[in-house]
């Protein structure tokens, strides 16, 4: 679970039991996972990666330019409905070389606060050289905190975003959807960044994402 011992994840089962380690305990949700085989999971129904703890995952989730396709989130609530392929990441979080494709995210709930994004739900840290296409992202809910984008559903704790996009993925949400991110809650940077085809629907706000907080944009 190191940088040069990390768990390894080479296909379908290991992603998933992976998965497991990651949502069972902290110590797990800080160590070292690399990726080192496009792996196809077959539309079958994926726990969002790093959703019980309060921090979110807090390791490294190296992708090793490899993709992982056809995941299913379905309707995954409770008091802070954060959804995702990852769920929630911590401030020391790294996730990088890493593309997903035909991603399925639908949310069902009326909880106060909720974060869904294609790639993550709460982005923090370090989140680099990846990217998210051929989706969609469904959220039904109607409170105004809620932030819903292709990427990411919101960004945290002054995530940085390097060489990341989204591209044909649909939007679907009645408050605060984005192109790229739903919402920034707290000081963010976005460098070599894109959202390309992105059909957003039932929306109040559209575009790259809606600011609450200030954000650094280069490029």
């Amino acid at each position: 679970g190191t940088e040069i011992m990390p768990y390894i994840i080479s296909n379908a089962s290991e992603l998933k039991k992976a998965n497991e380690m990651i949502n069972s305990a902290v110590a797990y949700s800080e160590a070292y996972y690399k990726v080192t085989a496009d792996i196809d999971y077959q539309n079958n129904e994926w726990v969002p990666l790093g959703r019980p703890h309060n921090n979110g995952f807090a390791g490294t989730f190296d992708g090793g330019n490899h993709v992982i396709k056809n995941v299913k989130v379905t309707n995954f609530g409770g008091q802070n409905a954060i959804n995702g392929f990852f769920a929630s990441a911590n401030d020391t979080t790294v996730i990088k070389d890493l593309g997903l494709e035909n991603i399925t995210i639908q949310l069902y709930t009326n909880q106060q606060t909720a974060y869904i994004g294609g790639f993550i739900g709460r982005g923090a840290g370090t989140i680099s050289n990846c990217y998210i296409k051929n989706s969609s992202v469904v959220n039904t809910g109607n409170f105004s905190e809620w932030g819903t984008g292709a990427f990411a559903g919101c960004a945290w704790r002054s995530a940085k975003f390097t060489n990341c996009y989204a591209y044909n993925v649909t939007v679907t949400a009645k408050t605060i959807p984005g192109g790229f991110i739903g919402k920034l809650d707290d000081v963010t940077v976005f460098e070599n960044c894109y959202a390309g085809a992105i059909t957003i629907t039932n929306a109040k706000y559209a575009g790259f994402g809606h600011a609450t907080k200030s954000a650094t944009v280069t490029n």
